[in-house]
């Protein structure tokens, strides 16, 4: 139990009396000591006095001696009457006092207990551990609560040193504040505090230093700060997060004032403007990061000046920063505003995202997209224009056709020399007007293949037959090689056939001399399948002028021609191949070409025997 060591005083307040009510206990005492020997030199010295005077004024007065003796009896009678009276008075006047003492004395023992037990219970409210010790470190006085989180009994901790409740270098530090209190009078610290089981607890530390009973003693309260710990513990995992997150942010984070000066930039954004971290920091937003006027002319000159006037209207804005090395960027910003007690702005947080490559993509698209739409309008014309075309040319190829056989009447050579021109023209115009046709349905998907069985070597037979000719007429060579296997194919048999009679077609339009060569095989390809999947694999070789390297990129693109140019010497609208490749692909197929400049070209189609169902 906590005993109180402050020396108490008690207001004594007396009415009539020479006592003090602001003396102690000590200096009454001593009063009535001083006040017993005052009474009793006022009767010694009355006594004396009156043996020495009484008589000799006697005589004085009465001459009769037998009178003097009788007032000499009266003279002692008196004395002692008197000294009686006055001896009572005084007697009576200090025990009065002493009651009066007596009474005040016991009220303050009274309010001595009180106190005790109010300052003890007070202490023993605390919820934290009060210790008292001197400066030798024994313990003097602790609270209940001392033993509770100690584990320690009182007949423990009395012989325990204040440092045996620590451990490592908290040892050192706490010996250090203890030698600061004695010295400049109060200290503080936070340690682990250790009790008898050995768990650790962190624990705030105060000591003050007093005077008690002539010595220097210690006088402190520790505190439990194990929440207070776990909170800044988890505060600070909190921030760790939260640095680390805006730190390896893939977007720009920024903190600048009213002023427009830059407090904070995260490590994403100083490397996107190409600044360091201290480069930045304290320097104004524009004419670092945001330039005066974007490249389109709008004046960013009074943006800061926008943004905090109308926070509201400025969360999100997207306007042109500049970087260190001078490229112009587009930034997407969102913007939040910190207010303070007068709903001013003093601070803006923004974060950035690049949008650079974005935009150019979303204009890229536009374009593609407003271009595509003109190219719809342009398949749709020339299928239109196409059908338009087709049908006056049929007539002329039929009737020149007609009277070529002079089913009119007979015609001499000139007449059956130009009509043959016409006739030849005019094939050759319907040709290119069906490959445009072609080329427009299959840009406009309106082109559909059909899948039926067919004899492949009949197709390939009808094909050669119709090229034979053009072989012959330029002295090639036309050499077959077909697989014995090669039996039937399901897939649309008149594209089939289109596509072959144009392979073959380029290969003796661009060969002089040499000749070339068809070949037809079953290959297998088991690529991101199970089993191996069969195809059918038709190659065109030619010995003639082949294909630079850098223009074989291109040979796909429609109304592309590898001699384009006025001086070209090969006549057709380059659409050939490019009608070969989207109906192999919608065949489900591949075609490849491998070409050498000056040696020949080898194109290769990939065909499946069974086609795959379309979901």
């Amino acid at each position: 139990m906590w005993v109180h060591a402050h020396d108490w005083r008690k207001i004594v307040t007396i009415r009539n009396t020479s006592v003090s009510p602001d003396w102690s206990i000590d200096q009454m005492n001593q009063w009535f000591r001083v006040r017993t020997a005052t009474i009793a030199s006022v009767y010694a010295i009355s006594g004396i006095l009156w043996i020495l005077f009484s008589d000799r004024i006697l005589i004085a007065v009465v001459s009769d001696p037998t009178r003097v003796a009788l007032w000499g009896t009266y003279k002692g009678i008196a004395f002692v009457t008197v000294t009686t009276l006055l001896l009572v008075i005084l007697l009576n006047r200090t025990f009065k006092i002493a009651s009066q003492a007596y009474r005040a004395l016991s009220e303050v023992k009274e309010a001595f207990r009180n106190e005790k037990v109010f300052a003890d219970t007070m202490i023993e409210s605390m919820p934290g551990i009060i210790y008292f010790y001197d400066s030798e470190g024994s313990f003097l006085r602790w609270n209940k609560n001392f033993e509770t989180v100690s584990g320690y009994s009182d007949s423990e901790i009395r012989h325990l040193h204040p440092r045996e409740f620590f451990r490592g270098n908290d040892i050192l530090r706490v010996e250090e504040r203890i030698q600061e209190v004695f010295t400049l009078g109060e200290s503080s610290l936070e340690a682990l505090f250790i009790n008898k089981q050995g768990t650790a607890t962190p624990y705030f530390f105060t000591g003050s230093r007093v005077l008690y009973k002539g010595k220097l003693c210690l006088v402190g309260m520790g505190i439990d700060i194990s929440d207070r710990k776990q909170a800044e513990t988890q505060l600070a995992r909190s921030e760790q997060k939260y640095r680390e997150l805006v730190e390896q942010a893939n977007s720009i984070i920024l903190r600048w004032d009213r002023s427009g000066r830059i407090r904070f930039m995260n490590r994403f954004g100083c490397e996107f403007f190409g600044y360091s971290y201290d480069e930045i920091v304290g320097q104004n937003v524009m004419g670092t990061i945001v330039p005066a006027t974007e490249s389109n002319g709008r004046d960013l000159s009074s943006l800061i000046e926008e943004i905090c006037d109308s926070p509201a209207t400025h969360e999100h804005l997207v306007n042109e920063n500049i970087c260190r090395n001078g490229k112009r960027v587009l930034i997407d910003w969102t913007n939040r505003v910190q207010l303070n007690d007068y709903e001013n702005v003093t601070e803006i947080l923004s974060i950035g995202t690049d949008i650079t490559d974005r935009r150019r993509i979303e204009v890229e698209r536009q374009k593609r997209e407003q271009a595509e739409a003109a190219d719809q309008v342009k398949s749709a014309f020339l299928a239109t224009m196409s059908h338009e075309l087709r049908t006056p040319l049929n007539s002329i190829i039929g009737f020149t056709g007609i009277i070529l056989q002079e089913m009119a009447g007979p015609l001499n050579q000139e007449q059956q020399k130009q009509l043959t021109m016409v006739q030849d023209s005019a094939r050759h115009l319907l040709a290119l007007v069906n490959d445009v046709l072609d080329i427009s349905k299959i840009e406009a998907g309106q082109l559909e293949v059909c899948q039926e069985y067919f004899d492949i070597h009949q197709s390939i037979d009808n094909v050669l037959r119709i090229m034979r000719p053009q072989v012959d007429n330029q002295n090639l060579t036309l050499q077959t090689h077909l697989s014995p296997e090669l039996s039937q194919l399901k897939s649309d048999r008149r594209r089939f056939e289109q596509i072959l009679l144009n392979l073959l077609s380029n290969a003796v339009k661009y060969t002089e001399k040499g000749g070339i060569q068809l070949k037809a095989v079953i290959v297998y390809d088991n690529s991101g399948t199970a089993s191996a999947k069969e195809l059918l694999q038709i190659l065109v070789s030619d010995t003639g002028i082949g294909i630079k390297q850098e223009d074989l990129e291109h040979v796909f693109q429609p109304f592309r021609q590898i001699d384009s140019g006025t001086s070209r010497k090969h006549d057709g609208t380059g659409l050939g191949l490019a009608i070969c490749k989207r109906l192999v692909e919608l065949m489900g197929g591949t075609i490849d070409i491998e070409s050498q400049w000056g040696y020949g070209t080898t194109l290769s189609v990939k065909l499946p025997f069974t086609p795959v169902e379309k979901i």
